[in-house]
């Protein structure tokens, strides 16, 4: 047995090849086409990033297909389309998709329990899609730990907090490294994104509240969580990005006394 080269092609030539053959195919049929790209930003940390990007973009430019680039980290993809550097600059429409809609999504819990048997009220579902902010990684994580947990119908709180606790547990080994992968500055920033976000970050009040310091520091920690995804700034209030995470962070580790918190958040407006 000896494992060989399939073709002498490497790198870039084998991108072109690629590209091309798709081309090819392109102008053989007849079917409307769409081809999404997910987790894009990986090419940007790739060797030769910048020319894999150039060559994409000139044989994509050229194809009558629609290219969807698809990723949560919006803001390597918002650098990739919008910096005057970049291969891809002005090649695309953005589009945010946004929140999953409450309604919706309270109803595909409801759809997704019958379908395995169970049933699950409109207010534990609602408890569900509200302790995730309609998450959907963590929508889905959160219904498939309740449903494996019992076998009856799903109709009290109790159950959903047993639940949620349990997630947060699951999630521990995230929670510390992502805490402990941070500067002390940082670490208090996201706790207290977690525990008030704010239109008004760099205010001296806002820092005051919550031992920020100056707001030069502040400036570099926003800069680097912002780099990281772990907050954002949406409809003009900072944020923690992920709510598990928020939730977490809200005690600096994720521990079971912190139940009779989430009944609070859960039950709030």
């Amino acid at each position: 047995m000896s494992v060989e080269k399939s073709t002498a092609a490497i790198g870039i030539e084998v991108l072109e090849r690629t590209l091309s053959g798709l081309a090819s195919f392109m102008d053989k049929t007849e079917e409307r086409i769409h081809i999404v790209l997910e987790e894009f930003q990986e090419i940007t940390e790739i060797e030769k990033g910048a020319q894999i990007q150039g060559v994409m973009r000139k044989h994509i430019q050229e194809m009558p297909v629609s290219f969807f680039f698809v990723n949560n980290r919006r803001r390597i993809l918002r650098e990739m389309f919008h910096d005057r550097s970049k291969p891809f600059f002005q090649s695309m429409f953005e589009f945010e998709p946004g929140d999953l809609p409450r309604d919706e999504g309270i109803d595909y819990v409801q759809e997704r329990f019958r379908s395995g048997g169970r049933e699950i009220t409109k207010d534990p579902a609602g408890m569900i899609f509200k302790l995730t902010s309609g998450n959907p990684y963590y929508l889905q994580k959160f219904c498939h730990i309740l449903f494996d947990s019992g076998k009856g119908n799903v109709q009290d709180e109790d159950a959903v907090f047993r639940a949620f606790r349990f997630l947060l547990e699951s999630e521990k080994g995230y929670f510390e490294a992502t805490l402990d992968s941070l500067t002390a500055k940082q670490r208090s920033l996201l706790t207290a994104l977690a525990k008030d976000p704010t239109t008004s970050i760099y205010s001296s009040e806002y820092a005051q509240r919550h031992s920020l310091g100056s707001v030069g520091g502040t400036q570099q920690s926003v800069d680097a969580l912002s780099k990281r995804e772990l907050i954002a700034k949406e409809n003009g209030v900072w944020k923690v990005t992920a709510p598990v995470l928020e939730a977490g962070s809200r005690e600096n580790r994720a521990t079971p006394d912190m139940t009779a918190h989430f009944h609070q958040a859960a039950r709030s407006p």
